[in-house]
């Protein structure tokens, strides 16, 4: 029996006479293949799942954004409807829902208290999304830079806020 792998030439002799010498070399025994368990492919499957979710989530924001790039420059009136509805999406993480039925002045006047730190972002926010959907005047590229600006400014201060520490709830607002 092997003690170890490598070479070894075995020769025999019997009253004189002498045998070929034989060479044999001496290799690790095969073990089988052991097969994989059940968690391994729930493991792997769910893994793909999660990528292929997370790829689309990419794709999703990539056309999203890409949307809001052009409506931003062809439609600003529809940019500034638009950008004050991601907005409230946002709030309604936060407890603060807007309904149909709720005036944009009464939201803001109940979205204050979210901001309490600085709401005038919020109030011209408020101002540039009736001046959008109830003036006749044109409304111009100046304007929705000047919405996407606010937008920016109450992002910041709704994910600066203190005391609120809620991790899920901050990435939700940032990709919505």
């Amino acid at each position: 029996t092997p003690k170890e792998t490598g070479n070894v030439e075995i020769s025999a002799t019997f009253m004189g006479t002498f045998s070929n010498d034989i060479k044999i070399q001496v290799t690790k025994p095969l073990v089988p293949v052991k097969k994989k368990s059940w968690l391994y492919y729930l493991f792997t499957i769910l893994l793909w799942l999660l990528i292929l979710v997370l790829s689309a989530l990419a794709f999703w924001i990539f056309a999203k954004s890409r949307m809001l790039y052009e409506m931003a420059l062809k439609r600003p009136r529809e940019f500034i409807k638009e950008a004050y509805l991601v907005l409230c999406r946002g709030f309604k993480l936060y407890g603060v829902p807007r309904f149909d039925y709720i005036a944009f002045r009464e939201f803001f006047e109940s979205a204050k208290a979210l901001m309490a730190a600085k709401p005038e972002p919020m109030y011209l926010m408020t101002e540039e999304v009736l001046e959008a959907r109830f003036s006749t005047h044109d409304i111009s590229v100046e304007n929705s830079q000047k919405a996407l600006g606010l937008f920016h400014e109450i992002k910041e201060i709704i994910l600066g806020r203190e005391g609120r520490k809620e991790l899920w709830k901050k990435t939700l607002f940032v990709i919505f």
